[in-house]
């Protein structure tokens, strides 16, 4: 049987294993100076929905969809306040640790963020969706996406009583991170069960800056009272 040997054997090929990148091991760092990331935030770029925006938070990318308040079925026992429903999901390419628990638990945070600053007394027995799709991960997803839809809310003329802002900050070994990376956070995870007295957990805080008043707290991990404080005192909470 005739074989074509320069098809086959081909002199300049390479194994698949020089195209292989080395994984590196994640490493904590910590700066008296902490530096925002670069963030681009477009509003208006989905159709056919009451708002959108598009966030890209360093290399965190994800696209906020806002759709038109739709009126409560009969079923559902009616209030005076809206209904917020609040999804998160992940592309499958997003991250490697995507789960249907982590979606879930994104979303429920999501929500408990916009409920305060949304004023769900104008829209009585109708819901408010909001989307957020995950199209890559890098870190800092959650309030990302707080941004990304209070953005989405403005652009959609949905009432508001301030604009939402969120950032968030690592704790490991007595060290303060803020805008940590995915490979930080999940660093963090592989050791906040450890043990010890070493503090080693994360904040997520959300707040409306007008009213000075926070709209969502997050907590992961063990921390103490006193790191809260200093953080405060060395204002290292950047908001986007």
């Amino acid at each position: 049987m005739y074989r074509n040997k320069k098809l086959i054997y081909q002199p300049e090929s390479k194994p698949y294993d020089a195209f292989l990148i080395e994984k590196k091991t994640p490493s904590i760092k910590s700066s008296s100076e902490p530096v925002p990331r670069k963030t681009f935030l477009k509003v208006g770029v989905l159709a056919n929905v009451k708002g959108s925006a598009y966030i890209e938070y360093g290399n965190t990318k994800l696209i906020a969809a806002i759709l038109p308040p739709r009126e409560i079925s009969k079923q559902v026992k009616k209030g005076s306040l809206a209904v917020i429903n609040c999804e998160i999901s992940y592309a499958q390419f997003a991250s490697r640790n995507m789960s249907s628990v982590k979606e879930r638990t994104l979303s429920s945070a999501l929500k408990k963020a916009l409920e305060p600053v949304i004023c769900r007394q104008e829209y009585p027995n109708f819901q408010i969706d909001v989307n957020v799709f995950v199209i890559q991960d890098d870190g800092c997803v959650l309030s990302s996406a707080i941004n990304c839809s209070a953005a989405a809310l403005m652009q959609g003329h949905i009432g508001m009583f301030d604009l939402i802002t969120a950032s968030t900050v690592l704790f490991y070994n007595n060290q303060i991170l803020v805008n940590p990376t995915i490979e930080e956070e999940e660093l963090l995870a592989s050791e906040e069960n450890s043990g010890g007295d070493e503090q080693m957990g994360s904040l997520i805080l959300a707040s409306l800056g007008s009213f000075n008043q926070i709209a969502q707290f997050s907590q992961r991990g063990f921390l103490k009272l006193i790191s809260i404080s200093t953080l405060k005192s060395r204002r290292k909470f950047h908001i986007i």
